[in-house]
């Protein structure tokens, strides 16, 4: 083909130009290939807007290739053609949201509400003053200039300097994720100023870390990784209850915590969160946390804790079902197995959206584990979900222990009492809190044979409730401490019910199913209805016998006893019982669900990206506060009340305020009893000596407690 002939060919259909976005500075950029088309600033909606227009009008890309590139849906996309067919170029200007009227606050309005604050009058106060705005439009107004904002009078002696505009300015942040750190709005008094202790514990457990070393981003968004963590982990902190109750919070006052003049609403934090769990694999976040609790603490006594916990389902989707142990039936739902350590941290969880039994998770788990801690003796600890022969021996050869009740008839078996001698063990309490102290059991050491394990170390204990066999595999484990070990098993089973309550770790928290062809092989009903047919027959012919034997018990002879009718009803029976009998032998056991009538032919499984990223910040979140709590116990020392107390003091109001150096400074607003003052002020001091920053490498915190109750709007 000529070189004409060549140039007359239309190829455009055959390679589609590549579109990029990107972003130099404070600048976007469009790019068709190698061939940049557009450059505009980022604040610049309308022109965004005209090139995304144009792109679609030109043809040769689709809208929603287009719309994926700029972040946007396909459906917006289409309501901006719309309007510039219908309105021109006038209908892509940016306009602002809300009425279109005449704006009520002006300068001259601002102003004067800037000049009644400075009386030290509320929020609510000036709006009565002024008379043309609401308490809410005010706080507004002074939220627009944080900087300038004063403190109550009563306040003013305790924030003297933080107003100084000679002080200088904080630098942004570069966290290691490589998104910048808006500089930290927290001038004025905040509703949830104690919250801000957890910044200490989260750093302790490594969580902005974790995610910025795997590269966590949130997408398009002002918003840093670290707020959008910290707003999870600050919401459920402050028991707001689950994610859409966040609305619920003051805004600008949770926002002071995260270093924004205000909270962001709920539906931008369910979109970050979405972008979240997709820049990052939720079981490696996991995985590290496991890793930096390990390392904060190690597992006392290398005991871990393993047990499912149940989450219902209430969609239409045909997901799997599970048991629901709270209500004592089988729902839809699907299944999280945690692992605990013996002083009550959240240690690790595995998403199982197929329910599968506890002996499926233990190798995982097992894996996991040895990631972790390879040197340390691991011994877990589980209810009779994971009893299996295979599963102890499998356990044994791996050279991990294990402790779990014995399952079955033999384990209702009872023995004499005279065989059960006195054994204790003496330690202290591994979270800290108890006083050391001697645990007395009467054991009877003896070995039962379980198929596909062989003879396994058995400890029955006796108790006024009767007895309890223990199987373990620890030949060197003294029987007390075996039984003890054990029975700390409950400490779990109190921490799910800690999190259910205050975590929400039921929560499905995304919707979304995955949908497959359902080829599984079930019980087959054919075969069930048959077995069901074959019981009555043999019932009808018990009766029937013990209907002639109660006659001929009665004096009557065999003729009389078992008439023609009688012995023919008899022989019917038979044959009967021998054709069910044999049909049963031909039936098979299992067939493909698929085989079956009325019976959904899909199968659900719950996308669990989300849940799993929103549950390790829970877990992260409730193990800095019993990280936390158990500092302040050092002081408090009552082991009554010590975590109802602490979580009171991260309700605490106070006021935040920034040092001509970039410190921050939390003045708690003191407890009202002289003991937990004097507790609170020793744990804090115990605080400031680790030098805490916000979100690890933000600005330097020092907590302080401050008698004058801070004056809140």
């Amino acid at each position: 083909m000529t070189q004409p002939a060549l140039a007359r060919v239309d190829v455009s259909f055959v390679v589609p130009p590549l579109l990029d976005v990107t972003h130099v500075a404070d600048d976007e950029i469009v790019h068709i290939g190698a061939t940049p088309i557009a450059q505009y600033p980022t604040a610049d909606i309308t022109m965004r807007r005209h090139v995304m227009v144009q792109l679609a009008e030109a043809g040769g890309l689709t809208g929603v290739h287009i719309a994926e590139r700029f972040q946007v849906t396909p459906v917006y996309l289409s309501l901006l053609r719309g309007r510039m067919r219908t309105q021109g170029s006038a209908g892509l200007a940016a306009q602002r949201r809300g009425p279109k009227g005449s704006m009520k606050v002006t300068g001259a309005l601002a102003k004067r509400v800037r000049a009644l604050r400075q009386t030290g009058l509320s929020y609510r106060a000036i709006a009565t003053a002024v008379g043309q705005v609401s308490h809410q439009t005010v706080r507004r107004i002074l939220d627009a200039e944080p900087s300038q904002i004063p403190l109550p009078v009563e306040l003013a002696s305790a924030s003297a300097g933080a107003e100084d505009p000679s002080a200088p300015t904080p630098t942004p942040v570069e966290t290691r994720a490589g998104a910048i750190e808006p500089t930290p709005a927290v001038a004025g008094p905040s509703r949830y100023a104690g919250a801000m202790l957890l910044h200490v514990a989260l750093t302790q457990l490594r969580v902005w870390q974790v995610f910025a070393e795997r590269g966590a981003q949130v997408g398009r968004s002002a918003l840093s990784v670290a707020q959008v963590i910290g707003m999870v982990a600050w919401g459920f902190a402050l028991r707001l209850g689950s994610i859409e109750g966040f609305k619920t919070a003051l805004a600008r006052d949770f926002g002071v915590l995260l270093g924004l003049p205000a909270a962001p609403c709920v539906q931008t934090l369910r979109t970050r969160l979405g972008a979240l769990a997709e820049s990052v694999a939720p079981d490696a976040i996991l995985r590290a946390l496991l890793a930096a609790c390990v390392r904060l603490e190690p597992v006392w006594e290398g005991a871990y804790y393993v047990d499912g916990h149940f989450s219902p389902y209430a969609g239409q989707a045909p997901v799997a079902k599970g048991w629901n142990a709270k209500r004592r039936l089988a729902e839809p739902g699907h299944t999280d197995v945690y692992v605990h350590d013996a002083t009550g941290r959240a240690l690790y969880f595995l998403n199982r959206p197929l329910n599968d039994s506890l002996v499926k998770v233990l190798p995982d788990l097992v894996r996991e584990i040895r990631a972790v801690a390879p040197d340390q003796r691991v011994i877990l600890v589980f209810d009779r979900g994971g009893y299996s022969g295979a599963g102890f021996r499998a356990l044994t050869d791996a050279g991990i222990g294990f402790l779990t009740y014995l399952k079955g008839r033999k384990a209702r078996r009872r023995f004499p009492s005279d065989r059960f001698g006195q054994r204790w063990w003496a330690l202290d309490d591994p979270a800290g809190i108890g006083k050391r102290q001697r645990h007395v059991y009467r054991v009877y050491e003896r070995g039962t044979r379980i198929r596909g394990a062989g003879l396994v170390r058995t400890v029955v204990v006796e108790d006024d409730e009767g007895q309890i066999p223990v199987l373990t595999n620890c030949a060197d484990l003294p029987a007390a401490k075996a039984v003890h070990l054990l029975r700390l098993r409950w400490r779990q089973e109190n921490s799910f019910k800690y999190l259910s309550t205050h975590f929400g770790i039921e929560q499905i928290i995304q919707y979304g199913v995955t949908t497959t062809t359902d080829r599984r092989l079930v019980d087959n009903p054919t075969r069930a209805r048959v077995q069901t047919q074959l019981d009555e027959a043999r019932a009808a012919r018990v009766f029937g016998e013990a209907d002639v034997g109660q006659a001929v018990m009665a004096g009557a002879s065999a003729r009389t006893a078992a008439p023609t009718a009688t012995r023919r009803a008899a022989r019917v029976i038979e044959a009967r019982i021998a054709r069910l009998e044999h049909r049963l032998t031909q039936t098979p056991t299992k067939v493909p669900v698929t085989s079956l009538p009325q019976r959904p032919r899909k199968r659900a499984t719950l996308k669990s990206d989300r849940h799993d990223l929103v549950t390790a910040i829970k877990l992260a979140t409730y193990n800095a506060e019993r990280l936390l709590a158990r500092r302040f116990f050092r002081h408090y020392q009552d082991p009554r009340d010590w975590l109802t107390i602490f979580r009171s003091l991260l309700q605490l109001p106070g006021v935040l305020r920034q040092e001509a150096d970039g410190t921050i400074a939390v003045l708690l607003q003191a407890p009202d009893q002289p003991r937990i003052h004097r507790a609170l002020v020793a744990f804090l001091a115990d605080i400031n000596d680790g030098h805490p920053r916000m979100f690890g490498t933000g600005p330097a915190l020092r907590f302080e407690v401050q008698d004058e109750p801070p004056r809140l709007n």
